[in-house]
C-alpha cells in the first residue's frame, strides 16, 4: 500500500511553502492565502458522496464540513454549525435554494418569518395593474325585469383584451377568480339595443356579484342608476347600465357582473355585442 501511494504522489508535483502544500502537475508553488492548493485543467476534487442518511448519520459534524448527497434532493450539503444546508438550490432541510416557477418580471418575496421561505410574485407596477379588460361581441341576452323577485342575471363579457393570470383568471365568459389576495377595483358598463319608439328604452341595473352571490347576498354591491332615459340622449345610448366597487379580496374568490332591466313590466332589449359592453378589474 505503502508503495502505491509513493507511486500515485511521484506522478504530481508536491510543493510545500511554509505552511502550505501544492498539488498540481507544473511544480508551481502553493498561495500563501491557501493551506492547500490545488491546480489542475482536466481533474476536479470529489469530496465524501453519499446518501441524505448517512450525512445525517455523521457524528458530531464540524462547522464547513462539506459532503455531496447522492439521493434526492440531490446536491452539495454542508454543515453550518447547526444544521445542513444545501447548495444547489434544491428544497432541503434549512434550504437556501430559490424555488422553482416564476415568469418574466416576477420578484422574491417573503412567505412568513420562517428563514429562506420566498415565492415568486408579480409587482404591483407602481400601485394599480389592469388584471382584466373584457367586452361583449357576442351572445344575445336580454336581462330579466326587476319586478321584485327577480335577483339578476349573469353579464357574459365573452372578448378578453388583456388578462393577468398571476393576479387572476377569466374564463371568456363572465367570471374572474381571484390569484393574488388583494384590494381590486371593478367597473362595468353596458349598452342596449334601442327600445321602440326610442324613446321607452330601458337602462340596466347592474351590481358587482362577490362569489357568485345573487341580489339579496351580503357581499353584493349595488350603485345608482338611472331610472329613466331623457328623450335628449342620442339614439344608440338610450339603454345603458353602469356599476363599480372596491374590495379586499383573497384567492379563490370570485367576480361577476350582474344586472336587470329596471322595470317591472316592460321587457328591455338585447344588451350590444359592439364591444361598448365593457369589464375592467384593477388590483390595487
Amino acid at each position: 500500500m505503502k508503495k502505491i501511494l509513493f507511486l500515485g504522489l511521484s506522478l504530481l508535483a508536491l510543493n510545500t511553502n511554509a505552511q502550505s502544500v501544492a498539488i498540481n502537475n507544473d511544480g508551481s508553488t502553493a498561495d500563501n492565502s491557501a493551506i492547500l492548493d490545488l491546480k489542475s485543467t482536466n481533474q476536479g476534487v470529489l469530496v465524501p458522496r453519499m446518501t441524505a442518511s448517512q450525512r445525517t448519520a455523521i457524528v458530531t459534524p464540524a462547522t464547513g464540513l462539506m459532503v455531496y448527497q447522492t439521493d434526492a434532493p440531490a446536491g452539495f450539503y454542508f454543515y453550518n454549525g447547526s444544521a445542513w444546508t444545501t447548495l444547489n438550490g434544491a428544497t432541503g432541510a434549512n434550504g437556501q435554494g430559490v424555488p422553482t416557477g416564476g415568469t418574466t418580471g416576477q420578484v422574491l418575496s417573503k412567505i412568513n418569518a420562517t428563514d429562506f421561505n420566498t415565492q415568486w410574485t408579480t409587482p404591483s407596477g407602481g400601485g394599480a395593474t389592469l388584471a382584466l379588460q373584457a367586452t361583449k361581441t357576442s351572445g344575445s341576452q336580454v336581462l330579466s325585469n326587476a319586478n321584485g323577485t327577480n335577483t339578476g342575471d349573469l353579464v357574459t363579457y365573452n372578448s378578453a383584451t388583456t388578462t393577468v393570470p398571476a393576479i387572476g383568471t377569466y374564463d371568456n365568459n363572465g367570471v374572474f377568480t381571484v390569484v393574488q389576495a388583494g384590494l381590486y377595483f371593478v367597473q362595468a358598463v353596458t349598452r342596449s339595443v334601442d327600445q321602440t319608439p326610442a324613446t321607452s328604452s330601458l337602462n340596466q341595473n347592474l351590481y358587482v356579484s362577490i362569489d357568485n352571490g345573487d341580489a339579496l347576498a351580503i357581499n353584493s354591491f349595488h350603485t345608482m342608476y338611472v331610472a329613466a332615459n331623457g328623450s335628449n340622449y342620442p339614439a344608440g345610448v338610450k339603454g345603458k347600465g353602469y356599476t363599480l366597487g372596491m374590495y379586499f379580496l383573497t384567492a379563490g374568490q370570485t367576480i361577476r357582473i350582474k344586472g336587470l332591466t329596471s322595470n317591472s313590466s316592460t321587457a328591455g332589449t338585447a344588451l350590444k355585442t359592439d364591444g361598448s359592453c365593457q369589464l375592467m378589474i384593477v388590483k390595487l
